[in-house]
């Protein structure tokens, strides 16, 4: 793959996120510097699950950001820039039912079609930089049994240039990731939770403890907290990793 803004891309790699976070130890790339890669041996997805993806099929990629106006309590501001990015490429596919799943996982329908992982350099209380890993399944039409996935190609039933995609989920990551104004934050917001996966919908939840949480999904803060009523109809907030889908 050959783009014309500063990238690496590696048939076979590791991680993209782990070779974007040493580049940004030694060097310093430009916002929006891009490594791709058509295969990771050991590519993560959310709680450390491994993220499965055939080779050459499907876009793996990690961007480098500098997010210096996001404050550190509200770093879901980074979840919510790069899952609606994701979104609006999305979207130009006419691909149906397309949602958002808290915290950053894109759904068409109810299968999972992309995710997202962020790793954050932080000093002296700031976001230093950020490295925001993407999966997008493209092309494949194969997957492992019960793995919940769906692709670009499945929900449209044509294949998609990868690198066109790229280009464009990286112009719309630094559309969105270039934000001062509150105002526009809250009309992401507002984006995001009209798009939230089983909002109003009585849901479960594992805690890392392993006790089940149940309740009906209302929406996402600011803050990336989960708001749930539960069943004695009070509203509880969770963090992103204090509770999983069941």
């Amino acid at each position: 793959m050959e783009f014309e803004f500063p990238h690496i891309y590696e048939y076979q790699i590791d991680s993209t996120n782990r070779l974007a976070s040493d580049l940004l130890s030694k060097t310093n790339p430009e916002q929006g510097f891009l490594v791709i890669s058509d295969y990771q041996t050991d590519g993560k997805g959310q709680y450390g699950r491994f993220w499965q993806s055939a080779a050459g099929q499907n876009i793996l990629a990690s961007f480098i950001l500098y997010p210096q106006d996001i404050e550190l309590d509200k770093i879901f501001k980074l979840h919510l820039a790069s899952s609606l990015a994701i979104l609006d490429c999305l979207s130009s596919y006419s691909i149906k039912d397309l949602r958002i799943k808290w915290p950053n996982d894109v759904y068409a329908g109810i299968h999972k079609i992309a995710g997202i992982l962020i790793q954050n350099n932080i000093k002296a209380g700031k976001i230093e930089a950020s490295v925001v890993g993407i999966g997008i399944n493209v092309n494949q039409t194969d997957f492992a049994e019960g793995l919940n996935a769906s692709s670009i190609r499945l929900e449209t039933g044509h294949s998609v240039i990868r690198e066109k995609l790229v280009i464009q989920l990286r112009e719309k990551l630094l559309h969105r990731i270039q934000v001062s104004h509150d105002t526009i934050w809250d009309d992401m917001l507002k984006q995001y939770n009209e798009t939230l996966y089983l909002k109003h919908v009585y849901s479960s939840f594992t805690c890392m403890d392993g006790s089940i949480v149940n309740g009906i999904i209302q929406k996402v803060d600011i803050f990336g907290n989960l708001v749930l009523k539960d069943d004695n109809q009070e509203f509880r907030n969770y963090k992103f990793g204090e509770l999983k889908y069941s």
